[in-house]
């Protein structure tokens, strides 16, 4: 066993949704409990990870559209469900803002 850190990939601030990108088994999406999303690298540990604020509130769910490797999808306890391509995070490409809000713990792509 290691009795330290390897690598750090982020700061202290807590990761609460994580998918792997499907097309990219060493990169990681991660949505923050202090509403970023962030896209890492894990080839290149010391790079600054492509970083967006996506919610006003924490990011609790980060997936992957199968159908579209650059396209994904983000949700937050703000109520709004937004897409975002990779190519471009600056904004997102589409959002949703529900009517009201539920316990979610996953969204999903489908046809």
């Amino acid at each position: 066993t290691y009795s330290h850190f390897q690598r750090e990939f982020a700061n202290s601030e807590a990761t609460v949704a994580l998918a792997w990108l499907p097309s990219n088994p060493l990169c990681l999406a991660t949505g923050t409990g202090t509403k970023w999303l962030r896209i890492y690298d894990l080839r290149a540990p010391y790079k600054a990870p492509k970083s967006v604020v996506a919610h006003s509130k924490a990011v609790y769910g980060v997936t992957f559209d199968p159908f579209h490797e650059d396209r994904l999808a983000t949700f937050s306890e703000d109520a709004i469900i937004k897409i975002w391509d990779l190519r471009q995070l600056k904004d997102p490409v589409s959002s949703k803002t529900l009517r009201w809000m539920t316990v979610a713990d996953s969204t999903r792509f489908c046809r």
